[in-house]
């Protein structure tokens, strides 16, 4: 299905009041994107976002997800100056993706670091499992204020192919007291050179 306003999303939202599993992807360069940020259903149990839109950056201020039976979120997008989240049932999360990088140095050395992701990082802290990619852990490191503690993380993956984001690893753990499962893989010219398993 395509959205070709942010009403019609909105209709389709609130008319399926027993939808579980829902997958919203934008990959139009040039056009505005017509989701408005917002995701609200209790029904929800399973939530996919892929939002590209490199020409909008400044498209969405703030992010909603009223979203309180969801257990499942892949999201992977453009930081916005904030968010708004109810994700008490979530247990899993994870960012994928054609998403830019929140600072691309080379491409836009001038640009300041924008965008704050302390208050999805909080509503991710009753979790038990967790993906990063190379740009979430660039997120992790550049656009959140203060880490929450994990108390119900047992496994923490994530990979990279990136110089920067790698201090925020060590106070991931630290703030993770019952994590089991860690796995790393660093990635080199695109081809994997190492990958470490650690299991406690």
């Amino acid at each position: 299905m395509t959205f070709v306003d942010s009403d019609m999303y909105e209709l389709f939202i609130s008319g399926c009041p027993l939808l579980e599993e829902f997958l919203l992807r934008n990959d139009e360069i040039e056009i505005p994107p017509v989701w408005n940020a917002l995701v609200s259903s209790p029904s929800i149990k399973r939530l996919t976002i892929v939002h590209h839109f490199p020409n909008y950056r400044e498209a969405h201020d703030g992010c909603w997800f009223r979203t309180p039976n969801l257990v499942y979120l892949d999201y992977s997008s453009y930081v916005p100056d904030w968010y708004e989240v109810d994700l008490g049932s979530l247990v899993e999360a994870g960012g994928y993706g054609d998403c830019d990088s929140v600072y691309d140095e080379e491409e836009y050395p001038d640009d300041p670091i924008l965008g704050d992701v302390t208050n999805l990082v909080t509503g991710l802290s009753n979790i038990k499992t967790l993906h990063l990619s190379p740009d979430s852990l660039e997120v992790f490191y550049f656009c959140c204020k203060s880490m929450p503690v994990f108390h119900n993380l047992l496994t923490l993956s994530f990979e990279s192919d990136q110089k920067r984001g790698w201090p925020v690893l060590p106070l991931l753990i630290n703030k993770s007291p019952n994590l089991e499962t860690l796995v790393i893989k660093v990635y080199h010219y695109s081809r994997p050179i190492n990958t470490v398993l650690f299991l406690s």
